[in-house]
């Protein structure tokens, strides 16, 4: 369904290695459908998206492809993961995240 997939890893990975990181892993690529209603936690994601300068919100009830790895090189150590949501040739929102119980959830870098 996503003809620009391949253009979706080649964006995300310059947006890693812009953040001075690289992926462990190949991309898991999956098109997802996002919310149409924003609940506190949802909303309060959305908000951090648009104040970084990403147009998530605005593709709320469509769908976008999402793409996800591992991190090899993040300073807070291993199990670290890089979301990206990807959609009319670029990236429309993600993050950089440690799913453990002490871990972070850190928006992308500023779009300016």
């Amino acid at each position: 369904a996503f003809s620009d997939v391949p253009s979706a890893e080649a964006v995300c990975d310059a947006a890693l290695s812009d953040m001075g990181l690289s992926r462990a892993a190949p991309f898991t690529e999956e098109e997802i459908l996002l919310p149409r209603a924003a609940d506190s936690t949802w909303g309060a994601y959305l908000e951090l998206q648009t104040g970084n300068g990403y147009p998530l919100a605005a593709y709320a009830g469509k769908k976008v492809l999402h793409l996800s790895c591992p991190i090899e090189n993040h300073p807070e150590g291993k199990d670290v993961i890089a979301n990206f949501y990807f959609g009319d040739g670029q990236i429309l929102g993600g993050d950089v995240l440690s799913p453990r119980l002490d871990g972070f959830l850190s928006p992308l870098p500023r779009l300016d």
